[in-house]
């Protein structure tokens, strides 16, 4: 906005054009003028005309499409042209989320206003206009605040180090004040940041203080508007508060961490103050709009009895429900409660988001930021409904962990009977905070379920590839496939394929049963180790032969190979599984968690093998490239072209062999882009099948063995039908005929078996002939 601006329009035609500029949609302002008018006439008579279209200090208002028109009395051509003005002025604007109106700001410069809230508020909220073309940034309202729950802070500050014999009612009015005004704020308007960090300090003052209570009456209306302010602060329209505040580095424990911890204290003292009269099972429910407290004591005979603790909550979206063991009840007997939160503002990674409700279980006496951990027989169970917009995603059952303020799944186990539905169990081997996460990136159905389809069907063709390639090497050990090189294929095609059954046929089947899913992730850890250490042996002996070409050294036997293929991994996969036994086990399959690093037991060890074959490949393609050197240089291009092909070919068949394609695997996770994720799924489910196409489709000797095969299957049919019809025409000379069956049949078979001697077999099939030259002719 201000700049000189000069649209530009060039027609030429004959009879000579006219050339006419105009807005669209609109009227040129009087900003803009016609210049630079220009007309030439070359020696054909075709007039080229150029005319200019000026705005002196362009404005706002000039934004829009020009069109420039060339016509003349045997046609007409339009062009259009966008205008575009950028200005650095903010236009007056209502903030929806905190109802303040902005006025016309200049870019560089902020705006304040008086807080949302009115004159029960303090401090000033700003918003800077910035940037070319301007811009509005987010409120700030860092510095506004309500007076009145301010002046609760402090007199509850005060209240900590009294001893005033009035402290019990001091303390009930504060909290019924408190009470009343998060209701009105809430009906109003969001809660502001200030206000929420000022009541979440007043509530965790609260056990403490609670204690200094004797009074029953004042006790329970206490509770009970406890309760309603972190009904009113967990109102889903407070989020915008709770994550202002958790963007800012000085807490070590997130707002909504803190609002669950306060929670949790009340469901405890709750419990606590459950009694039974003559022994019986006593119950109590408290329940508000976003949280519900529930708590039971079991009778002594029930525990006996091996009676449940079920907290069913069941509406028309929602089915929650936890059960705490009789097992659990026996080791810790005294009441138990079950906290319901509906809004936990707690804080997630990119990659999931909060699906469901947060249940915290607890039982009596239990120190609320700890794990309660329960015996082997009495594991509490917990089910939940996701939310309509997870039903297909991947779900995992966590807890949060108040010692490092984020989501854990450690004794944790999720269980999902497929995608269809939108239910989900979970089994704890201990009592905290539950919830389940889903996985927002690999939601769903359509990029996953597709990726894993084409994965399985690649495994099942990699399989098949793998044993065909087996059965070709040992049947043709002793003339095609012989040597060391041949022995290294035969067992990385072994490996894979053990490795590749259990993972079609156990890796998401066995996930229910622990110890087994356990014993299925060992194994495809060591199975796909011992692949990767194969390929190790690969590249290690194409170095040493392409190399060291008459070397017959230790590293050129087989025993040495045999044992670095299977040994190496041996050492790698005890030590993990000793250690991180437990680790073995992910939420959807039998695999290596991320958890405490296992992964990197098969990663760390794989990327090094990867990086060492590559050297290995590039040396290989060295050695090649020099062979071939002085044929790159020759003149026919053609046969250049066929050289660098010949190359290129080899490093493709090569990188199977080497495990290169996981180089892509390494991109996809870097990069998270769709088409490495393709690209790896296809490629590497592949491998199996590949080395069937390099290493037995291509193979020349291969092919001549099936053609001659094929051949001399076919002449031998041939000979034993020309003899059959020849003899069978002379009935007098049965048993001749039969014999020369015999004789037939046995020279064919004679010359399937021994190839080298086919033409002196067939020979003596066709001289033993009767009829002699005239059997050679047929």
């Amino acid at each position: 906005e201000g700049e000189n601006v000069t649209l530009k329009c060039v027609g030429e035609g004959y009879p000579p054009p006219l050339v006419e500029w105009r807005k669209l949609n609109g009227s040129t302002s009087d900003r803009a003028s016609i210049t630079n008018m220009s007309m030439r006439t070359n020696e054909g008579n075709v007039t080229r005309i150029t005319v200019e279209l000026m705005f002196t200090g362009v404005s706002r208002e000039d934004a829009g499409v020009y069109e420039c028109t060339v016509s003349n009395l045997l046609n007409a051509i339009t062009r259009s042209i966008n205008l575009t003005v950028q200005y650095d002025i903010c236009e007056p604007e209502h903030d929806p989320v905190w109802s303040i109106s902005w006025p016309l700001t200049a870019t560089g410069n902020t705006a304040i206003q008086t807080c949302p809230g009115g004159g029960e508020s303090s401090g000033l909220a700003l918003r800077e206009c910035d940037g070319i073309p301007a811009a509005w940034l987010d409120t700030n309202v860092d510095n506004c605040s309500t007076v009145e729950i301010t002046k609760i802070l402090e007199e509850v500050k005060l209240l900590v180090f009294s001893n005033s014999q009035n402290f019990s009612h001091s303390y009930q009015t504060l909290i019924t004040e408190l009470s009343s005004i998060t209701v009105t704020a809430i009906s109003n308007e969001i809660i502001l940041p200030n206000d929420l960090a000022n009541i979440i300090t007043i509530l965790e003052d609260f056990p403490q203080l609670f204690l200094r209570i004797d009074d029953p009456a004042i006790i329970n209306e206490i509770l009970m508007n406890v309760i309603d302010i972190i009904d009113n602060i967990s109102n889903p329209q407070n989020e915008v508060a709770y994550n202002i505040l958790d963007s800012k580095d000085n807490k070590q424990q997130s707002p909504g961490a803190q609002v669950l911890q306060i929670a949790v204290n009340i469901a405890q003292l709750i419990g606590n103050t459950l009694t039974s009269d003559n022994n019986e099972s006593a119950n109590l429910t408290i329940a508000r709009e976003n949280i519900r407290i529930e708590a039971k004591l079991l009778s002594e005979a029930d525990i006996r009895n091996g009676i449940n603790v079920d907290f069913p909550i069941e509406s028309a979206d929602l089915l929650v429900n936890s059960t705490v063991p009789a097992e659990a009840i026996r080791k810790y007997p005294g009441p138990v409660t079950h906290l319901h939160l509906s809004n936990p503002f707690l804080p997630t990674d990119k990659r999931f988001n909060l699906s469901t409700p947060v249940l915290a279980v607890q039982v009596a006496q239990s120190n609320t930021t700890e794990q309660v951990n329960l015996p082997e027989n009495g594991r509490v169970v917990l089910s939940f409904t996701l939310s309509e917009n997870h039903t297909n995603a991947t779900a995992k059952c966590v807890f949060w962990n108040f010692e490092s303020n984020s989501w854990s799944d450690d004794g944790v186990v999720t269980i999902r009977h497929g995608t269809s539905n939108n239910s989900v169990q979970c089994k704890a081997t201990h009592l905290t905070s539950f919830a389940v996460l889903v996985d927002v990136q690999g939601t769903t159905s359509e990029l996953g379920d597709g990726l894993s389809i084409v994965s399985y069907i690649g495994c099942c063709i990699s399989i098949v590839s793998l044993l065909l390639t087996s059965v070709a090497i040992v049947y043709w050990r002793k003339t095609i496939y012989k040597g060391v090189p041949n022995f290294i294929h035969f067992n990385l095609c072994l490996s894979l394929v053990i490795g590749l059954v259990i993972f079609v046929s156990c890796i998401e089947t066995a996930i229910g049963n622990k110890d087994g899913c356990t014993t299925v992730a060992v194994i495809l850890h060591y199975c796909f180790l011992a692949a990767f250490s194969w390929m190790l042996c690969e590249g290690l002996h194409l170095f040493i032969f392409l190399n060291y070409v008459f070397y017959e050294g230790f590293l050129s036997k087989w025993y040495f190979y045999l044992g670095l293929g299977w040994g190496l991994p041996v050492p790698i996969v005890a030590i993990a599984a000793g250690i991180s036994n437990q680790y073995y086990v992910t939420d959807i399959r039998c695999w290596l968690s991320e958890k405490k690093g296992t992964i990197w037991a098969f990663v760390a060890p794989m990327l090094l093998i990867v990086l060492v074959n590559s050297a290995f490949l590039a040396a290989t393609l060295k050695v090649l490239y020099k062979t071939k050197k002085i044929d790159l240089f020759s003149d026919d291009e053609k046969f250049r072209i066929k050289i660098t092909k010949s190359l290129a070919i080899s490093a493709v068949a090569l990188m199977p062999l080497l495990g290169g394609t996981w180089i892509i695997g390494f991109l996809a996770i870097i990069e998270h882009t769709e088409v490495f994720a393709w690209l790896f799924a296809i490629l590497n489910s592949l491998q199996g099948f590949f080395i069937f196409v390099f290493y037995v489709l291509k193979q020349e000797k291969v092919r001549t063995k099936v053609k001659q095969s094929a051949y001399l299957q076919r002449l031998g049919e041939t000979v034993s039908t020309m003899l059959t019809k020849n003899f069978s025409s002379k009935s007098t000379e049965l048993d001749t005929i039969k014999s020369s069956k015999k004789d037939t049949v046995a020279s064919v078979n004679f010359t399937l078996d021994e190839q080298h001697h086919k033409h002196q077999g067939v020979s003596t099939v066709i001289s033993n002939h009767p009829n002699g030259k005239e059997g050679l002719s047929q």
